[in-house]
Parts: C-alpha cells; structure tokens; sequence
C-alpha cells in the first residue's frame, strides 16, 4: 500500500492519504480501509524528503 503524508501550512492540516481505487480509478483516498496493494517499481528517480516502508 502506499502512504501519503502531508506537512501543515498555514492554510491547512497534516493528513494522511493512502493511495486507492475507487470506481476503477487510481487516486489518494482519506480511508485506509480503500487503500490497495500495488506494486512499486523505482528506476532512476530522485525522491527528496520522502520514504518507502
């Protein structure tokens, strides 16, 4: 499963999205509970300041 966390601005709270598929469609979602397996393939990519579990 992927998981998304936001940081706090001023204009909004941190949140954590999980990656789902609602209605056949790829998209982060609020409710772990919709969240899907997926399969992450990585090839030359530079992530900053994130983190893969």
């Amino acid at each position: 499963m992927v998981e998304l966390r936001t940081v706090a601005t001023t204009a909004t709270t941190p949140q954590v999205l999980w990656l789902g598929r609602p209605g056949s469609v790829y998209r982060y979602v609020t409710d772990r509970a919709q969240a899907v397996p997926v399969t992450v393939v990585f090839s030359d990519h530079n992530f900053w300041g994130g983190a893969l579990g």
